[in-house]
């Protein structure tokens, strides 16, 4: 798991980012399972084939991470 691997190999890393877009379905479950918080949304930030979705921006937390463990 890569999570893992970057909390493991970085010591002073705290938290982690990711980013997607409301129509990635797959990534939004991935980092929802994984533990992830939902900290931003930019509203119709991107549009694909003449539709618009939000971009969305997920964080979390070393010591969240470590908790679910």
């Amino acid at each position: 798991m890569w999570v893992e691997l970057l909390f493991e190999s970085e010591p002073a890393l705290h938290r982690l980012d990711l980013r997607t877009w409301s129509g990635n379905v797959g990534m939004t479950r991935v980092a929802e399972r994984l533990g992830f918080t939902l900290e931003a949304r930019f509203r119709e930030a991107r549009e694909v084939e003449g539709v618009r979705y939000d971009g969305l921006g997920y964080g979390i937390l070393r010591s969240e991470w470590s908790a679910r463990l």
